[in-house]
Formats: structure tokens, sequence, C-alpha cells
């Protein structure tokens, strides 16, 4: 039986062993319990910055794709505005050209509803937001869109005189297909610089691929 005095010293020497002091592994008053080795502090450093650049390694390659896509998507939106302004509008034109060609009498009322519907394509054209890389081509667009106005309002006058096909229409006409030329010389340098993949087909059809949220990709004809 253990007496009073013997638990106090019992008592005073797990005390010395909480402090510090060493009895031994094999001393009755070893506390027993086992000491943690602390691991180096520039171990969880390491495992941190690790750990963090595993975490965010992809975070910039998503952010550039996302960018990317944005970008395109932007140009695409564009590009399919200018051409359905295009189409539209070489569409009423053409019509007209091909009744001078063949010296078909102009119906002037026609004529005139015409021009007001390109008129009114030029001004929407006009408030397109076009991309950073695309004001050129804007401007090459307009001009164009203009001359086709230009070449109708001619064709109204010839009209209004009874005057037939001449050789000053012809010129206006080389003018427009001048334009269009330009248009698609500048669309040509701008998917380079923008190192956008293109086709052009024989037939003047120009075939591009951009990253886009759209599921197809878009085809440009001019």
């Amino acid at each position: 039986m253990v007496t009073p005095v013997q638990k106090h010293f019992r008592k005073e020497m797990q005390e010395w062993n909480r402090t510090g002091y060493d009895f031994g592994a094999d001393s009755i008053y070893h506390s027993g319990k086992k000491q943690r080795n602390k691991r180096p502090w520039w171990t969880y450093s390491v495992a941190g910055i690790l750990l963090f650049l595993l975490m965010f390694s992809t975070i910039p390659n998503k952010l550039y794709n996302d960018y990317i896509v944005n970008k395109h998507d932007r140009m695409f939106n564009y590009l399919l505005a200018h051409k359905d302004y295009t189409e539209k509008s070489d569409y009423i034109l053409q019509g007209y050209i091909t009744q001078a060609t063949q010296n078909t009498p102009w119906d002037l009322g026609s004529i005139q509803r015409d021009r007001t519907a390109l008129h009114m394509l030029l001004i929407d054209s006009e408030k397109l937001k076009a991309p950073s890389a695309f004001k050129t081509h804007q401007q090459a667009f307009l001009e164009a869109m203009e001359k086709r106005l230009f070449i109708i309002t001619y064709i109204e006058v010839l009209a209004k005189t009874n005057s037939g096909y001449n050789g000053e229409l012809d010129q206006h006409i080389n003018e427009l297909n001048i334009s269009r030329q330009m248009e698609r010389d500048i669309l040509i340098s701008i998917f380079k610089s923008e190192d956008i993949e293109y086709t052009l087909q024989p037939d003047g059809t120009l075939i591009y691929h951009i990253k886009t949220y759209y599921p197809e990709n878009s085809k440009y004809k001019q």
C-alpha cells in the first residue's frame, strides 16, 4: 500500500517530468508519452506551394481561352451582320444592273422603294460595333455600301430621264467591284494578323474557323 509520503514524492517526480526533466524510459516516473518529432517548417511551405500550383495552374489557360472565345465571338457577330447587309444590298442592286445590261425598262416606283431600302441598310451598317481589329474593314465595308446606294440613285436618275445603259454606269459598277475586292483583301489581312484560319475558295468565298460559343464554324461569302 502506497503511503501518503510516497504519493507526495511520486507527484513531485511526475511534476518534474512534465517540466522537462528526463528520468529515462525505464524509470517508474517516466511519463510514457511519446514526444512528437517536429517537422521542419519548410516542408509545410513546399507542400503549400505545390498544392497552390496544382490548384491554380489551369486558371491562366482557362482565362486565356475564355478571352479568345469572347474576342472571336464578337468577330463572329460582326461578320455575320456584315454578311447579311452585304447580301441584301447586293441582291437589291443586282436586279437593276441585270435589267440595264438587257435594256429592260426600269420601274421608277420600284427603284425608289429599293433606294430607300438600301439607304436603311446603310444606316444600320453604320451602327455596327466592329471589334478593334476590324475598324479598317468596317470603313471599307461602309464605302462599298455607299457605292451601292450611289449606283441605285444614279439608276433612278436614268429612269426619270428615260436614259438607257451607258458607259458611266459601267464605271460605277467597276468601282464597286474594286471596293468589294478591297474589303476582301483587308479581311484576309485581319485573319492573318489575328491568327484565324481561313480558306479562299475559287468563287471568292472565304471560309474561316474561329473559337466561338456557336456550335458551327462560320462561312463568310463576299
